[in-house]
């Protein structure tokens, strides 16, 4: 009894190949409409390369023609090396990770090597493809090793998903070339047996799965991106009171977060009248200009955002009252610094600072709004200077520094 027909029908791996092929160059197309829509096109490019390329090598491997069969030998080998490269490169792109071009040429140089070895100097089909086939497990060794960790945090699942599937490959693709029944697989030179074919649909699960997965990643990409627009202030790039309020629930969260914050609200002086006269384009820019400079001084941990107007939020985790009086000086000082050119010279505003310490168990409302009531005194008291307003009450507008 052929227990392998059995369990898998008759499949004609030529046909296969033919298949596997058309859905490759197509899925290859699909990627490239996909990445045309998002940022980190240069990885959907190689990813689209690498499926074509197999794509035509598997084309190349359906035809069969004596006089043209050491050329056919050729492109089918170099393309399996050339499209395992191009897609670890694609991975590499698009997590924006630099590409290891020694990794790239080792993959490649096997495939060149098991050619010059087996196929033109001492010609044996066998080790020829089992030659190519290590270079193969170095790749994905390499895809497994990039798949440990995903650029965005929503990416992870996908990530995740295609490592086991590589690994279940992996395991698949050592046991068909292993074995020791003498058939080498996915080669119309050798009748196919059982190895042969359950390989060849594994393959072509294999790509598929990646096909899907590469997909999968760009709408990932795209949807993140979208959502992290979404918490940004579409003119200065800083947090929205959204992102804001997320960024502060995520924290939350962390049980290693700070003890104590010092949250300033920094407020543009006469801003108004800066709109009034020179009209809202001028005023935009100059806001643009203080968002840079608020920027400039933040530190990883720091969280800078727009509340709206001319109104910004600097907070800055683990800082005490001497550090954060400091650091509330320093930018109001050098944000009066910041300038653009305007069509009666350069244009500055200073700022106010109200500024609010807060424990880690005080509501961020309750901190905003001690932190309002300062800037509020800071305004009353002349601008252009720096409140502090504690739990026990408002401590003494700053004198500017002039």
């Amino acid at each position: 009894m052929n227990l392998s027909g059995l369990i898998l029908p008759n499949i004609d791996i030529p046909t296969l190949a033919v298949a596997r092929a058309i859905i490759q160059l197509t899925l290859a197309g699909l990627i490239l409409w996909t990445g045309s829509r998002q940022v980190r096109l240069a990885g959907a490019r190689w990813w689209a390369a690498g499926l074509a390329v197999h794509g035509l090598a598997l084309l190349v491997f359906t035809y069969r023609y004596l006089p043209l069969e050491s050329v056919t030998v050729v492109i089918n080998h170099l393309g399996f090396g050339l499209s395992s490269a191009f897609i670890l490169i694609g991975f590499w792109r698009f997590a924006g990770r630099p590409v290891r071009h020694g990794l790239v040429a080792l993959i490649v140089g096997v495939s060149m090597a098991s050619l010059l070895l087996w196929e033109w100097w001492m010609p044996n089909a066998r080790f020829r493809i089992l030659t190519t086939a290590s270079g193969q497990v170095v790749y994905l060794l390499a895809l497994q090793a990039l798949l440990t960790a995903a650029p965005r945090r929503e990416m992870a699942g996908i990530y995740r998903a295609l490592r086991w599937i590589t690994i279940a490959y992996a395991v698949l693709m050592v046991w068909a070339y292993g074995s020791v029944g003498g058939v080498l697989p996915t080669t119309a030179r050798v009748p196919a047996g059982y190895h042969g074919i359950l390989f060849s649909v594994g393959s072509m699960l294999f790509m598929l799965s990646l096909a899907v997965g590469f997909v999968a990643l760009q709408y990932a990409e795209i949807t993140s991106r979208h959502a992290e627009q979404a918490r940004r202030d579409w003119l200065t790039g800083l947090l929205n009171r959204r992102g804001l309020r997320e960024a502060l629930a995520e924290r939350a969260a962390d049980p290693a977060a700070a003890s104590c914050r010092a949250l300033l609200v920094i407020d543009a002086d006469e801003f108004k009248a800066v709109n009034d006269r020179y009209g809202h384009a001028i005023g935009d820019r100059l806001l643009a200009t203080l968002s840079e400079g608020l920027m400039h001084n933040a530190e990883p941990a720091d969280l800078v955002a727009r509340m709206g107007g001319e109104e910004f939020l600097f907070l800055r985790p683990d800082a005490g009252l001497a550090e954060a009086e400091r650091l509330a000086e320093q930018l109001r000082t050098e944000l009066a610094r910041q300038s653009l050119d305007g069509p009666d010279g350069p244009i500055q505003v200073t700022v106010s600072i109200g500024l609010a310490l807060t424990p880690a168990d005080e509501p961020f409302d309750a901190a905003l709004q001690r932190a309002d009531q300062a800037l509020y005194r800071a305004k009353q008291a002349g601008r252009n200077r720096v409140v502090v307003n504690g739990n026990a009450g408002f401590a003494p507008a700053r004198t500017p520094v002039t």
